[in-house]
Parts: structure tokens; sequence; C-alpha cells
């Protein structure tokens, strides 16, 4: 096409561009370049001027004019071309994707104008870029970000990973208290991938499996429908959640707890309705005030086990249907529970034709008034300061929690335990060293990186295995959350001790014929 010197008087710039910031140091150097050698690649403009004004609109090539002005030059080469305005924001979109500077923020607000000016899709969107549907949709869920979050990250503060990560949380208000949170914990630093990532995946996200309510309901909240179809469970978007492996994981908690809190009102309706009583909060902690449904307490969870009982039932299967009266709790921990009175229960249990034996005297019992009431305090004592340490734990950043908890745990695990860690990171030489002196060292040498491994070796060692059991439940746990696969990681173990015997025949054979030749 034909290059034409216009006046910089006659050209506008694009309100369309994607392109909003300009690296102050990128267009020095451009504007040495031109005042040296000229603008060397004329401009693309089209014709906007109306009643037969000369006026074009920069279509591509706005940092050379913006050079041009600084060199106070009076005309520019261009080449004009006739464009409509999706033909124009197209080729910009196009044009700013081949270079490297474009910010994110900047890109994703290019696709959604394309998406709605020229009413492309998504997927419209990726095949005319030339991109994946997966990158696309990344990259125009960044303009979820809160206004917060979209700062720290046009300033580069942010990196493009945990950016996509806090853009996922649905509310903007939970997305600025995630920062905040994030910030904390790096002390204001750099916030690293993998702790982003974990943090928010452990406060921000959710198990439905977990649900105490059907997720396939659409009327327990109506505004959101059920948890099976929700575009906020990570896998009806797997592009969004390429790091998420399972499908049932909600990651809108607001929305969850809404969810809890109206499968609460139902259920206590309901009860009510059939006749039981209903406590919640205070009345409720009365009863499992040590965290937990004790006898003490007056009353046995329906739903827990039986511990005499051969065949491992629940209360509630063994009374089938002569269940006594039951009161129904939700703590402040939103824990529910059914519950019977301890003497209900058992009147129940003996008029079916079970038999209890009598209870024998237990130590409190038999012991002074006065040691009775020592040992009341200190389980009140013991109650309320754990009540402070829990409210006081719960302010602390992950990894003042980490440096906590590897101590205490390190100070509880048996000694087979510990040889097992400190045998496997080569601590110690023999069993007559002081393990858990050691292990103080380790903790001091370690980062919180190496802090997390060590916790979590801790409390699976000492039974990851048995011959009668095979691998323990805590270490299968733990494996299948880290995506450790323990039969491919069995199958590579065997062929690694097959090895090591063809290695050792082969070696003790060629030792014994050195030794004949000598």
């Amino acid at each position: 096409m034909e290059t034409l010197n216009i006046s910089l008087e006659q050209i506008v710039p694009s309100k369309t561009n994607p392109r909003k910031t300009f690296d102050e140091a990128q267009m020095k150097e451009l504007t040495a370049s031109v005042k040296e050698k000229g603008i060397l690649q004329p401009i693309l403009v089209r014709p906007v001027g109306k009643n037969g004004e000369q006026i074009f609109e920069i279509v591509a090539g706005e940092r050379r004019f913006r050079a041009a002005k600084t060199l106070a030059l009076t005309e520019i080469p261009v080449i004009q071309r006739e464009l409509s305005d999706s033909e124009a924001m197209e080729i910009q979109v196009i044009e700013n994707l081949q270079r490297a500077d474009l910010h994110p923020l900047e890109e994703a607000d290019s696709y959604n104008a394309l998406m709605e000016k020229n009413g492309y899709s998504a997927d419209d969107v990726a095949a005319k870029v030339g991109k994946s549907k997966a990158y696309i949709y990344l990259r125009l869920k960044l303009l979820s970000l809160c206004a917060t979050a979209r700062t720290h990250f046009s300033k580069n503060k942010l990196s493009l990973s945990v950016a996509l990560l806090l853009a996922r949380i649905p509310e903007a208000k939970m997305q600025e208290q995630a920062l905040k949170e994030l910030l904390r914990e790096a002390d204001h630093g750099e916030i690293s991938y993998g702790a982003a990532c974990e943090h928010i995946q452990r406060n921000y996200m959710t198990l439905l499996e977990k649900a105490p309510f059907d997720t396939q309901d659409a009327n327990l909240l109506p505004e959101a429908g059920a948890c099976a179809t929700c575009p906020k469970r990570t896998g009806n978007q797997k592009e969004l959640f390429p790091d998420i492996k399972r499908g049932d994981v909600c990651t809108d908690v607001a929305c969850f707890q809404k969810k809890k809190a109206s499968a609460w009102v139902r259920q206590a309706e309901e009860a009510r309705k059939n006749g039981w009583t209903v406590l919640e909060a205070s009345e409720a902690d009365k009863i499992c005030r040590y965290g937990w449904i004790d006898e003490s307490s007056g009353y046995v969870d329906l739903n827990a086990v039986c511990q005499s009982d051969a065949k491992r039932r629940t209360w509630k299967r063994m009374l089938k249907k002569y269940v006594p009266p039951v009161t129904l709790i939700r703590n402040s921990r939103e824990e529910v529970y059914e519950l019977v009175r301890v003497a209900e229960l058992k009147d129940a249990l003996e008029k079916m034709g079970y038999k209890f034996k009598k209870e024998e005297k237990t130590y409190e019992r038999q012991t002074t008034a006065v040691d009775r009431k020592m040992i009341r305090v200190k389980r009140e004592a013991c109650l309320l300061a754990t009540n402070a340490l829990v409210t006081k734990l719960e302010t602390y950043s992950y990894g003042d929690l980490i440096n906590l908890a590897v101590p205490l745990v390190i100070r509880t695990r048996s000694f087979n335990a510990l040889w097992e860690v400190v045998k496997r990171r080569g601590l110690v030489e023999s069993r007559k060293d002081d393990y858990q002196a050691a292990l103080k060292k380790e903790v001091s040498r370690l980062g919180e990186g190496g802090l997390k491994g060590l916790l979590v070796e801790l409390l699976v060692s000492g039974d990851k295995w048995s011959t009668w059991s095979g691998f323990s439940e805590n270490f299968k746990d733990a494996c299948g959350h880290a995506g450790v696969d323990l039969k491919k990681v069995e199958t590579e173990a065997k062929q690694t001790l097959e090895a090591r015997k063809r290695h050792a025949k082969k070696t003790g054979a060629k030792k014994l014929t050195a030794s004949k030749e000598e």
C-alpha cells in the first residue's frame, strides 16, 4: 500500500487501543532511535473525519506517534486503510499480542472488548488470535480482580499466577481479604505462587463431599442453584482450574456457608415438627463444651459408634425405631448432632434386650471431695486456656503456625517414629544418638517449605505400614492428598530391589573370579 506523510495534527489516538500503559524507559529508547534514524515503519491509520474533515485514527503504531510528538515532528509516514470499528479492533488486538510487553490486564480488556462490540464468544476470540480456549478463559478471568488486586497487578506487585488465583475467588470482598492475608504472610514482600495457592485452597475452597446438604438441591439457595451444575465448582470449569485435580471443589465459600445455614434452618424446622428439642450456639456449646459429645454431658450422639458393640453399629442403628426423645444441636463451630439422654438411651436398649454392665468406680469417684474439686478446676482451666490459645492461633500466619507445630509434634512422637525420620534424613549415625537434638538442629536450618514437609513426615512416621493391614490410613491419606501413587511407587520399589539384587550377584561373581585368578 502507498505510504503517505500526514500532519500530526490530523492524527488522533484510538480509544480502543489495548495498550493503556507505555513504559517510560522503552519510550525514551524509541524516541532516541526515531531522532537518529527517523520512523522506519509507517503507522496504520483509518479515516474517521466527518463532513470532509481530514482526521485519521491510529489503528497500530501509537508508540511511534508519541515519539514523533515528543520530538516535535510535524509529519509522520502512514498507511491509510478503510476499516470498520470491529476490523480496526481486531487488528489492534492481534498487533499488540505480538508485543512482549503487553500487560495481561490490557490483553484481557482487549479480548473482552472484542466480545462485547463484535459479538464474539471466548471460543471465537481464541480462533481469531490463535490462542487456546484455556488461555483466553484464564485471561478473561483477570477481569474479575477486585480494584486493589488489579492495582497491585498492574504495578507488577503481583505475579500473573497469583493474580489468577485471586481472580478465581468469586467475591471482591473476599479477594481483598485474601490479598491482605497473603501480603501479611509475605511480610509485604513478593508473594510466591506456592504459598498463595496453598493459602487460597485452604481458606477459600471446600470439598463438596463434606457438605452437610444435598449438592443436587437447586432450591436450597435459589439464587445460586445446585452445586452440581454451578460454574464455581472446579469440575464445571476445568479451563479455569487446571491446578485443582478434583472436580468436586467449591470455590465460593460464602455461598457454601449460606447453603449450610439454609440447610440447618430446614433441618431445625423439620426437627421441631417431629417434636424434637432444638438447641443452638451457647446452649449447644454447654453440651459439647470439650469439643466433643461426652457421656459426662448427659447425652449420647446417635450417629456415634457404640464402642462395646461387636458389630460396630451406631446407636441409631441399634435403637432402630425405638428412639427416645431427640435433642438436635448446632454448636458455635456449626457442628450438628442428634442427641439422646444417656439414661433414656439405656432404658430403651434394655427394653430391647441389651444388658449393660454395672459401671466401675472411676479414679475421680474414689478421690476425696477436695481432690475432685481440684480436678474440676484443672479441667475448666484447660478448657479456658485452650479457648484462648485457639483464638490467638487464628491470628498467626501460616509460617508462625508451622514453627510452633513442628517442635510440639517432635515432643509427642515415639522413639521409633523419630528414628524413622532422622534415619531417612541422615541426621544421626546410630540409635544411641539424640534424636530430638538432631531434629531441633534440622528445624533451625529449614525454611517454611522444609518445615511443612518435616511436619507431615513426623505425623505419618512410625505406622506407615504393617504386615496385618498394609499401608496405614494416615499414610495413604497424606500420599493421596499430595498426588503420590502408592501402587506405582510400590512397583518402582520392587524394580529397584530386583536391580540391586542383580547388581549384587554380578559384583559378587566378578570378585570370585578375580580371587581365583590371583
